[in-house]
């Protein structure tokens, strides 16, 4: 197990340094630097030549990427060119909310998933079982985006019940804001969802074709005992 996480987290490692470095080289090809478009029509070349020193833009782009580098090691993202403030406390004041999102959406979808997976499992073909697989088949074709706009026509354009958009204020609890959260947690929870219920029916519907549940139901065990105890 160890050693597959510490797989996993080499993998993502990767992927960030390589979308990083694929960014920060469409970046410098493109016409223009940051100075240039930080100033505008105030893009003298003394303002130029100034802005371009203090951002650090006359060193070399690997000097630049590695400089970058080695502050996010530290923590440090830099600061956002539009907002002028750090890129962290930006990220770090939409993580919380983000935070409560995923688990919201995990202790609602998985545990509703699980059970209703089991339950279509152990009766195939039923009505419970069609209308669980139809759900389940529409909740993966559709995109994120397409069932939060569905929800957001539904719930707050024909029954105005929830607001389709808010923000949390700054410096508050999400928990002061949850009808803010309903929308994007069930958006989330019918995603996540869809996959574990379509996941966990399989699984079940695997383990009942086995001979050892076959011949369980045969000698007469209760069903209860069959799905918890295999």
């Amino acid at each position: 197990m160890l050693r597959f996480v510490a797989v996993r987290l080499s993998l993502i490692l990767v992927t960030l340094l390589v979308v990083s470095v694929t960014i920060f080289a469409v970046t410098e090809m493109l016409p223009g630097d940051a100075a240039t478009r930080i100033l505008g029509q105030y893009a003298t070349e003394a303002n130029l030549k100034y802005l371009r020193e203090e951002l650090e833009l006359d060193c070399p782009a690997p000097v630049r990427y590695l400089d970058w580098i080695a502050g996010v090691a530290q923590g440090d993202f830099g600061n956002s060119l539009i907002q002028k403030r750090p890129i962290a406390e930006i990220v770090g004041h939409r993580l919380v909310p983000s935070i409560y999102l995923a688990v919201f959406a995990f202790l609602i979808s998985v545990p509703t998933a699980v059970l209703i997976g089991i339950w279509a499992g152990v009766r195939p073909d039923s009505l419970g079982d069609r209308i669980a697989s139809t759900i389940g088949t529409v909740g993966i074709s559709l995109p994120e985006f397409v069932t939060g706009l569905f929800l957001m026509i539904l719930l707050s354009a024909t029954w105005p019940l929830l607001p389709a958009t808010g923000t949390i204020p700054r410096g508050e609890s999400p928990l002061t804001s949850l009808e803010i959260l309903v929308l994007p947690t069930l958006t989330l929870t019918a995603v996540v969802f869809a996959y574990v219920m379509r996941m966990m029916r399989a699984n079940v519907l695997e383990v009942m074709e086995s001979p050892y549940v076959r011949t369980a139901i045969l000698k007469g065990l209760p069903m209860r005992r069959v799905i918890f105890d295999t």
